[in-house]
């Protein structure tokens, strides 16, 4: 119905959720690794990486317009 797998929607879910935190500087990428259901932190960022094009790091310097 949607066009994607629901793994697919699970993982645009969480990365959605992801983005939202990220926008927080007071979260850790640790721990919203952790609040958002990856193994680690590492798990996170390949898959930001892979999906958004760019890692968490740098999409939150993005956000608070240092990048």
């Amino acid at each position: 119905m949607l066009g994607r797998s629901i793994s697919e929607e699970i993982r645009r879910l969480r990365l959605s959720t992801v983005k939202i935190m990220l926008a927080e500087p007071d979260h850790s990428i640790q721990e919203i690794a952790r609040k958002t259901g990856f193994a680690s932190a590492g798990a996170l960022w390949h898959t930001f990486n892979r999906e958004v094009g760019v890692s968490p790091s740098d999409y939150r310097r993005e956000l608070m317009g240092e990048g």
